[in-house]
């Protein structure tokens, strides 16, 4: 295990992340616009954004993206009798369990996008892939089994963040906390796009 980042290093990767606070905002008001979950669904699997695809998706076949919608609109009562983010992020899992292809990234992207228009929030983080591999450079010993952790097992330069921003967080910035990538220089901002693109996911 590489050695966990410095304090300096993490609160460098926090401002950094924080330099586009503004973007995420906007990406989020999309996705909680309206109240109609079918087209939260529509929205959520599969379907070019005003930022382009889901970054998420990209890899997966468009065949697995089609039936996981097509599952996700059969259920939709199910969906929406949930009473928190774990139910409903449970629900989705079972949801697309028959999917062949479908795998817990995409389990989590549905249930995120879902849960901003069902106004579920995240009450835990929810490991996956990307996020998963931050974890464990952050958390000795931390299984490949785990499903969710609390904000107090990491270094307190997230206590401050939502858990929705640190699954964000873990995600983008694992290579970093892995070694395999530079820290990013938290004095840089992209400029001079036609339109706002939210940073990129690299899970």
């Amino acid at each position: 295990m590489a050695a966990v980042p410095s304090s300096a290093v993490l609160r460098a990767i926090v401002r950094h992340y924080r330099l586009r606070a503004d973007e995420r905002a906007e990406e989020d008001s999309y996705w909680r616009a309206g109240e109609d979950l079918a087209e939260a669904i529509h929205r959520s699997v599969g379907l070019e954004t005003p930022w382009g695809k889901h970054s998420h998706q990209q890899l997966l076949p468009p065949a697995v993206l089609l039936a996981s919608r097509a599952k996700l609109l059969a259920d939709q009562e199910r969906l929406r009798g949930t009473n928190s983010f774990d139910a409903l992020l449970s629900q989705v899992e079972m949801t697309l369990d028959p999917v062949r292809g479908a795998g817990e990234m995409l389990d989590y992207d549905a249930a995120d996008r879902i849960g901003l228009c069902l106004r579920r929030e995240p009450e835990a983080i929810y490991l996956h892939n990307g996020t998963r591999r931050g974890a464990q450079a952050l958390i000795d010993g931390l299984g490949g089994n785990v499903r969710s952790i609390s904000r107090e097992r990491l270094p307190p330069e997230f206590h401050g963040l939502s858990y929705r921003e640190i699954e964000d967080i873990l995600c983008i910035y694992c290579s970093v906390f892995t070694g395999e990538s530079p820290v990013p220089d938290d004095r840089e901002r992209s400029c001079g796009r036609k339109a706002r693109k939210p940073q990129s996911r690299r899970c």
